[in-house]
């Protein structure tokens, strides 16, 4: 056989990472290993072109590697394929052999038929194994069987350093399960449980953001807590943070709570990792300091930070004081404040622009069972009726009120003209569901506002202050041929207007806050939505002015049709709709299902944000049918 050198393992190594997540199905070990090409052991998954599937390989520092394809995440009734490394020549000492999963027993047995796939490389240098599997995409194993084209398995990928007499040994290097099932043409990177989260409700109490995120392994930010003796240990783990912080709190809101913090540091000349003990202040100043904050009572275990994600140890002390208060880890109960960002201010952490997550109930640290999200309910609601007042129902009434007053002038709804009574219960339904969602918010956040959320707030307060002025401005309108009406007119249009524009305004900066979790994508969402609406005031406009050109004319021609029927002619046309009243009903009808349509798909990505969780969530229950 040919020589094997390292840049020949090498080489199979990088190929198998290349494509994964594309073009292959991957899974590695340890965690994360795939990102960085750095795995102990990895398989990737790939269609051949001739049909089956072509299997690469490798485990470092073994004697075997091998893949199970598996209707679970543990072993038992599944399909596997071995690449072994034994002491003889051929194919420099390394062999493929199919063998399957002992139901229920832990246990692995080799087939004696050994069909259904073939090796087509295997090379083996210093302690790396590596080879290259077609396999076919349907074999029978023990009466059962395997369509890898049509049926979704879970990837298990196990390596050991000794082997058995016809069997592999322990799985000392490696064993990892993909999180879920999926197709072997359903290309991406399998993702491997988290070993963070082991024991998690069960023998230690977590807690992560996005509230359902510990039960899929798979938060933005999580931390937990175990007692250990007359300590407590606390672990905590963020994505693309700076930091990540824990509060212990009385409520679910900041503000004279005890924090333990996992900081990214790297200008420390001690270790990139630090951990302190930080006081979060309450209002109205509102923030959170390390200032005369004892650090005594923490210690760090252990840290790191790798590809932006954060991770620390650490322990602290039983009870501790903070600022004058007590805190009894042991006999008091708490809410959990989780917090995570991406920037460090002197002496306390930043905006927290990863995470935000408050436990909606207060219990003992440790009761595993014990902390779950807060409701979001009322922050969903506040949404949901903003966007439904100012994007659909204020959005029509000021159209109604402004281009509509000499359309359906012979009909009327209860004695009043149809624009004016539509116009009438949209702005209603407009002042009825802004007053409720302004409630709804100064009961969701307790109190003012900080940080990015600041502007957000004053502009939706502005909003909230003209919507509630308006109708008390109308109830006290002057008569129609009162002197002061024209300055009434103007007033409430200045007042309608000013606070529409502030309500869109203020949604776009809603974007932008963590705390509502929508995609950044729907700031094009509503691009377009002022767009349409911008376009269709010009269209109206243009046909207003048409409209009245049309309605002098003929107005002018009445005397010559008619010259001894007085005003009779200028009364009738003063029964008759403007000019093109055909062209603007169609335009209000397209106005209609364009405001509407927008307003349905906004609404529903509030209540359901994180939209891209809760839709993958839904694909999953499709899935699963």
């Amino acid at each position: 056989p040919a020589t094997v050198t390292v840049e020949d393992v090498l080489s199979s190594e990088m190929q198998l990472y290349a494509g994964c997540g594309s073009s292959k199905s991957c899974v590695g070990s340890p965690l994360g290993c795939l990102d960085t090409k750095s795995c102990d052991a990895a398989v990737a998954v790939t269609s051949s072109s001739g049909g089956g599937y072509t299997i690469d390989m490798i485990g470092k520092q073994v004697k075997y590697v091998a893949v199970g394809f598996s209707d679970d995440t543990i072993m038992g009734g599944d399909n596997v394929i071995e690449c072994v490394h034994e002491d003889n020549d051929a194919e420099n000492g390394v062999k493929a052999y199919r063998s399957w999963n002992l139901p229920g027993a832990k246990s692995n047995r080799r087939e004696e038929r050994q069909s259904g796939f073939s090796l087509m490389r295997g090379v083996y240098i210093d302690g790396t194994v590596y080879c290259r599997v077609h396999h076919d995409a349907v074999v029978t194993l023990q009466d059962k069987m395997f369509n890898l084209d049509k049926t979704p398995y879970n990837l298990l990928l196990a390596a050991g350093s000794s082997l058995k007499p016809n069997n592999v040994g322990f799985h000392n290097k490696a064993y990892v399960s993909s999180a879920d099932k999926q197709l072997m043409a359903d290309f991406r990177v399998v993702t491997a449980p988290d070993p963070f989260y082991d024991g998690c409700n069960d023998v230690k109490t977590c807690f992560g953001a996005p509230g359902d995120c510990v039960a899929t392994r798979d938060c933005l930010a999580v931390a937990s807590v175990t007692a250990q003796g007359l300590r407590y240990h606390f672990e905590m783990k963020a994505k693309a943070a700076g930091y990540v912080a824990l509060g212990l709190s009385q409520d679910r809101f900041m503000g004279s709570d005890s924090v333990v913090e996992c900081v990214h540091d790297p200008s420390s000349v001690s270790g990139p990792i630090k951990a302190y003990m930080s006081w979060n202040v309450p209002l109205p100043e509102k923030g959170n300091t390390r200032k005369a904050v004892p650090q005594e009572g923490i210690s760090l275990l252990n840290g790191s930070y790798s590809d932006g994600n954060i991770y620390c140890r650490l322990s602290r002390d039983l009870i501790t004081t903070v600022e004058g208060t007590v805190f009894n880890l042991a006999q008091d109960q708490y809410y959990l404040l989780l917090a995570a960002g991406s920037s460090l201010k002197p002496e306390s952490v930043g905006f927290h622009d990863v995470a935000y997550v408050a436990s909606g109930q207060r219990a003992a640290l440790t009761d595993v069972n014990g902390f779950t999200e807060a409701s979001r309910l009322l922050l969903r609601l506040h949404g949901a009726f903003m966007v439904a007042a100012w994007i659909g129902a204020a959005s029509l009434g000021i159209v109604l009120a402004r281009y509509y007053r000499q359309t359906w002038v012979t009909s009327s709804i209860c004695g009043k003209d149809i624009w004016f009574a539509w116009h009438r219960f949209l702005m209603l339904m407009v002042w009825l569901l802004s007053m409720a969602g302004a409630v709804m918010i100064v009961i969701e956040v307790g109190g003012w506002v900080s940080g990015p959320s600041v502007p957000h707030a004053l502009l939706g307060s502005g909003t909230t202050l003209l919507c509630f002025i308006q109708p008390f401005m109308a109830l006290v309108r002057p008569h129609p041929g009162a002197s002061r009406r024209p300055l009434f007119n103007w007033a409430h249009w200045f007042v309608g207007n000013a606070a529409h524009i502030l309500a869109i305004v203020t949604i776009f900066l809603a974007v932008q806050l963590n705390k509502a979790q929508l995609p950044q994508w729907m700031d094009w969402v509503l691009v377009g939505y002022v767009a349409f609406y911008v376009v269709i005031h010009l269209m109206l406009s243009m046909c207003g002015c048409v409209s009245e050109r049309a309605s002098s004319k003929r107005i002018n021609t009445f005397p010559m049709k008619d010259m001894n029927s007085g005003r009779v002619p200028l009364s009738m046309d003063r029964k008759q709709d403007a000019p093109h009243a055909g062209l603007r009903k169609c335009l209000l009808t397209i106005l209609v299902l364009g405001v509407l349509a927008v307003t349905t798909f906004l609404v529903l990505l509030v209540v359901f944000a994180p939209f891209e969780r809760s839709w993958a969530q839904f694909q999953d229950a499709l899935e699963s049918m």
